[in-house]
């Protein structure tokens, strides 16, 4: 498909590039997937059946984790670095751990008890 670079905007070239990187990273994990998942049928189901319908779903699991991990890659990144600043937090002072926890439960109880025309679930 030939995309005209006068008619594509910024948007759209973001959008391009992070399907573009989700795709790399997709097939990284689709293929770390269809080995771990391959190797774990042949060791649960032994050398014959393991070995020889294994890769059915592996390829299946593999295909699932790979499209995920396009569309997907960047709020798993977001959500990474924000457990490890939290996790950073707990090591270096537990009364900021304490102050993390709590301002979640706060935020959480603000989410779920808020009108839902606030909220965004509804």
């Amino acid at each position: 498909m030939a995309v005209d670079d006068a008619k594509v905007t910024t948007f759209q070239f973001a959008g391009f590039g992070y399907v573009a990187i989700g795709y790399v990273l997709g097939a990284v994990a689709g293929v770390i997937t269809f080995v771990g998942a391959y190797i774990y049928c042949i060791a649960t189901y032994g050398f014959l059946f393991g070995l020889g319908l294994g890769w059915l779903p592996s390829i299946i699991l593999a295909g699932i984790i790979g499209w995920a991990v396009v569309f997907l890659w960047g709020p798993a990144i977001v959500v990474g670095l924000l457990f490890g600043l939290a996790l950073l937090a707990m090591v270096v002072s537990a009364k900021l751990a304490y102050g993390m926890i709590f301002g979640a439960a706060i935020g959480w109880l603000v989410w779920r008890f808020a009108p839902k025309s606030l909220s965004g679930r509804g």
